[in-house]
């Protein structure tokens, strides 16, 4: 049990984060009224999937969870989100040497021979770095943003309470977002701690060891940290430059991804929970 003291500074914590959301959507609040007109529908979303990813972790994970939701949103909403899933903001050089400090014990220049200043890439919770290790090879570095473990509760809680405010929006008022959401947040508690992702790793490439066409990176043991996972680098382009297109080979990967998915499902009963196609590479361009 908390002591009142805690209490306090807890409630003062999610007052602060509340007031600070309710700048950041201040936009898209003002413009509700926009989703009433089907010619200004468009912007809104754009105004939203700005603030959502202004507002952080949860709340971008939130938007890429939406965008691959058709069953639930419709397209028009979803083609003005998907960007969330490619487009991250970054923190800054300084706090990533911060995290690997505080977590390793050792500096950028003791454990890689190799490291950018620029991430290859940024996500919701961490970005992901293409370095060397010392005497080894080239490996992904994911760490995490500063302050995602302070803030996830309070913005999980934020986020429950936001999405009773759902009926508000036409698009969605037909939708029990209770269920959905309660799955979003179990899965997001999850996807913060990078222990929980290298465990969940070694499961996968346990799972299909026998699956030569499928392959989950390795994680690089002992640097696997709650805020940093070291995992070997795997080539590849985003599925998402393959949708996007005509292409003949679209159908085998179909095929392919849909019988990982029922394998996961049917025969290990171990889903991956995140499978948006920003997460997803084939080896070659055709």
């Amino acid at each position: 049990k908390l002591s009142w003291l805690k209490k306090c500074w807890l409630v003062i914590r999610i007052t602060l984060r509340a007031i600070k959301l309710t700048l950041i959507f201040l936009p898209a609040v003002l413009t509700l009224p926009m989703i009433y007109f089907s010619s200004l529908q468009k912007n809104w979303w754009k105004i939203l999937r700005f603030c959502l990813s202004m507002a952080g972790g949860c709340w971008i994970k939130l938007g890429q969870w939406a965008s691959t939701r058709p069953d639930l949103f419709s397209e028009d909403s979803i083609q003005q989100i998907k960007g969330l899933c490619d487009d991250c903001p970054q923190h800054t050089y300084s706090e990533t040497r911060r995290i690997i400090m505080k977590n390793f014990d050792k500096s950028v220049e003791e454990l890689f021979d190799f490291f950018p200043e620029t991430p290859f890439a940024s996500g919701a919770i961490a970005q992901v770095y293409k370095a060397k290790l010392k005497n080894g090879p080239n490996v992904a570095v994911k760490v995490t943003h500063p302050f995602t473990q302070d803030t996830i509760e309070i913005d999980l809680y934020l986020i429950k309470l936001a999405s009773k405010l759902s009926g508000i929006i036409p698009s969605l008022r037909w939708i029990n977002m209770k269920d959905a959401l309660d799955q979003f947040l179990v899965n997001m508690r999850c996807q913060a701690n990078l222990i929980i992702e290298a465990q969940n790793l070694n499961k996968f490439r346990k799972n299909f060891k026998d699956a030569p066409n499928i392959i989950f990176p390795k994680p690089m043991f002992p640097l696997v940290s709650r805020e940093v996972l070291v995992e070997t680098w795997e080539t590849g382009f985003p599925l998402t430059q393959f949708i996007s297109e005509n292409r003949s080979i679209n159908k085998n990967i179909a095929k392919l991804g849909i019988d990982a998915y029922l394998k996961m499902m049917l025969v290990d009963n171990f889903i991956h929970a995140d499978l948006h196609p920003g997460d997803l590479l084939h080896p070659r361009r055709f």
